[in-house]
């Protein structure tokens, strides 16, 4: 569920994730609630704060690039010769490898879904 941000918003019990401010805790009606770093977007709302997080990861997978990388490592095997990942790599995230850098993405795209 979307809303537009009116800046107004009064940031207590918020943590940060991602570019946006999430609530701790339930509004009156409820919800949690997400606010753009910058408030130059849609505030979001979920009825749980895992659900908040999870359409925020969404969103953002959207938007964060693919990187390769043609690694070529020395073992006869050539499956592993790419890589690819998101922009913003970070320990346990996920990587796709295939023989050509097409392979590569489309195995990073297949263990997101």
């Amino acid at each position: 569920m979307y809303g537009t941000c009116t800046c107004i918003f009064v940031k207590k019990n918020m943590k940060k994730y991602k570019g946006y401010e999430l609530s701790t805790k339930a509004n009156e009606w409820g919800y949690f609630e997400a606010v753009p770093d910058d408030c130059d977007g849609s505030m979001m709302f979920n009825r749980s704060y895992s659900g908040l997080k999870e359409d925020i990861d969404d969103i953002t997978k959207e938007i964060r690039k693919i990187v390769t990388s043609h690694d070529n490592p020395p073992i006869p095997i050539r499956e592993f010769d790419w890589s690819a990942s998101r922009e913003d790599y970070d320990e346990g995230d996920l990587i796709g490898y295939g023989k050509t850098e097409e392979d590569a993405i489309q195995d990073l795209l297949s263990l997101e879904d």
